[in-house]
């Protein structure tokens, strides 16, 4: 009987050690996600190229990033005291290093940049990767930066569609709608 009770514990430490685990990694990753999309957030307010040219002219506007593929290269490098780089050249080479950055750091990510008045989906209760852009032309959509991975979230845990699994994890307003 001991040796059950004993057993029984081990199992339980076990399954302890497993989610503290997981807990762990999640935690990482979301304060990794946070940090890039700050740093994007901060590059856009620089640039100024969203703000001020409006979102059809913006290199920024529509980024969306899937981390399983290779960040689309640039032919530009605009690094270095020798660079000669207008602001549009800037953007696209920032953004393909930021992508790079993502790709290293959250191997199985997906990052979208877009108008959204309303990134909430309260029938999932999360996040959406789909753009309310019907409100972007009025100025009344918030520009934001999204970044998701898939979880370590067991399938049989999580109800409705497969997609809550891998929904936005991370949501930051660059720029509230209004401008």
């Amino acid at each position: 009987m001991s040796v059950l009770v004993l057993a029984i514990g081990i199992v339980g430490a076990a399954g302890m050690q497993l989610t503290a685990l997981r807990t762990s990694r999640q935690s990482m990753r979301q304060s990794v996600a946070s940090e890039l999309a700050t740093e994007m957030a901060d590059r856009i307010r620089a640039s100024g190229a969203v703000l001020k040219s409006g979102d059809g002219d913006s290199p920024f506007a529509g980024i969306d990033y899937s981390a399983s593929a290779e960040p689309v290269a640039t032919s530009m490098d605009c690094q270095g005291s020798r660079a000669s780089c207008d602001l549009s050249q800037m953007a696209r080479f920032e953004i393909h290093e930021w992508e790079q950055r993502l790709k290293t750091a959250l191997p199985k990510a997906r990052a979208k940049i877009c108008r959204d008045a309303n990134p909430w989906d309260s029938a999932m209760r999360s996040y959406k990767w789909e753009c309310d852009s019907s409100t972007a032309i009025s100025g009344a959509a918030s520009l934001v930066v999204k970044i998701g991975w898939p979880t370590e979230i067991p399938a049989s845990l999580v109800s409705g569609r497969d997609d809550r699994r891998f929904a936005p994890a991370l949501v930051l307003a660059v720029e509230e709608g209004g401008r």
